[in-house]
């Protein structure tokens, strides 16, 4: 059984410099951090613990051991992250929980996050990411027996 880390949020992101201000936000409003800087370490990560919620780069390195299931769209190639966003929603992360952010934002990339339903926001858009982390944290999923 996985372990509930209700007051972490895992962040899947290979620039960890540029997130000082993203962490020092997150500390603030009562949560831990803990990062992933590849796919496949957040994706071993969401395997082996459950986390009150989930931020995810789009442009975030596969890393060693990295395997996509099946034939992936070109788009999930282009962007790994969008692997760790499906792989948390198909184990049960409520879509609220699972923020995507990147700087990338193109129609097709919105098209494909809509088919599972995650959060999408600009990076260069901290006060809606903060936002969106609020809104993300602000219920206890497995409290309310929401997952």
């Amino acid at each position: 059984m996985k372990n509930y880390l209700e007051k972490t949020i895992l962040i899947a992101d290979d620039e960890p410099t540029n997130l000082d201000w993203l962490i020092d936000y997150i500390k603030h409003i009562g949560f831990d951090v803990e990062l992933a800087l590849t796919a496949s370490e957040a994706i071993n990560k969401l395997q082996a613990d459950d986390y009150r919620a989930v931020i995810v780069d789009l442009n975030i390195p596969k890393g060693v051991g990295f395997h996509p299931q099946g034939n992936e769209p070109t788009l999930y190639n282009q962007y790994p992250g969008l692997h760790i966003a499906r792989f948390a929603r198909n184990i049960g992360n409520n879509q609220r929980r699972v923020i995507i952010y990147s700087v990338y934002q193109t129609e097709e990339l919105a098209a494909e996050i809509e088919k599972f339903g995650c959060e999408y926001v600009s990076k260069q858009r901290p006060k809606l990411i903060k936002g969106t982390i609020k809104a993300a944290t602000e219920f206890d999923p497995k409290a309310t027996g929401a997952t």
